[in-house]
């Protein structure tokens, strides 16, 4: 891998510098990235650290990466994500998996390339109306699980609300979960829009709109996977399909 320029592996006790020059780096210490002088090269960051990140890593690397293609924190101490995400134009593969992080800059919908964005286990509550922008955008996974209280199919996974727009998706083929209790009746006709999509979870949808959800899931020729669950142990979802995607595998 060294001789070709293909990956780099760093770790604590080896030196912080690469010979020659790398398009993707593997580190088990994000200092080892503020020391390396040259980024601008680099397509890939695979960050595998698990203890405090320094304070202008993520300012410092976005810098000197404008090339980037993938960058993935998972299990990282990562809390924000600086306003000049944006100018990652080329980023295709963004894992957030796991870390800290509570709110996405609007800079996000600069991110025309995107096509994965991992936010499974943050903090982030709801996505910003630029999302929309991000139109070759096939894998959006956004839900919290709390494994520390008694499990409960209404409340144990909390999903990631998301304001009008989706319809603009058209790529996306996987999407879980989505809070549709904002802007709902928006976000489930929406969804007739995303044809492509083989995976599909929303939570807290109400009665009323059982119908509009079968109208839009009816459109979905390839849809694999259906995950739905009711705002309330109280509310009932009659989803009276007149036609179901052929491969679906629900859970409702």
């Amino acid at each position: 891998m060294k001789d070709s320029n293909f990956c780099h592996f760093f770790h604590e006790d080896g030196p912080p510098v690469a010979i020659g020059k790398p398009r993707r780096l593997s580190l088990t210490s994000a200092k080892d990235l503020l020391s390396f002088n040259d980024l601008l090269h680099i397509r890939a960051i695979h960050i595998f650290d698990k203890g405090a990140l320094p304070e202008n890593f993520m300012k410092k690397s976005l810098v000197k990466s404008k090339h980037l293609k993938v960058l993935d924190f998972e299990d990282t101490s990562l809390n924000c994500i600086p306003s000049n995400l944006g100018n990652l134009f080329h980023l295709r593969y963004l894992n957030l998996r796991s870390t800290k992080i509570k709110v996405l800059p609007k800079s996000i919908g600069k991110l025309i390339n995107l096509e994965t964005l991992d936010l499974k286990q943050t903090l982030v509550h709801e996505l910003p109306k630029e999302i929309k922008n991000l139109t070759k955008l096939r894998y959006l996974r956004g839900y919290y699980r709390n494994f520390n209280t008694d499990y409960s199919v209404l409340g144990t996974t909390r999903g990631i609300a998301m304001r009008k727009g989706i319809e603009c998706l058209t790529s996306l083929q996987n999407l879980s979960f989505i809070e549709a209790y904002h802007d709902e009746l928006d976000v489930i006709q929406g969804l007739k829009k995303l044809t492509q999509l083989r995976r599909l979870g929303l939570r807290r949808v109400r009665s009323e709109y059982g119908n509009a959800l079968c109208s839009s899931i009816a459109e979905m020729k390839h849809l694999e996977s259906l995950n739905i669950t009711a705002i309330s142990a109280d509310e009932f979802i009659n989803l009276n399909f007149e036609s179901t995607p052929p491969q679906i595998d629900g859970s409702i």
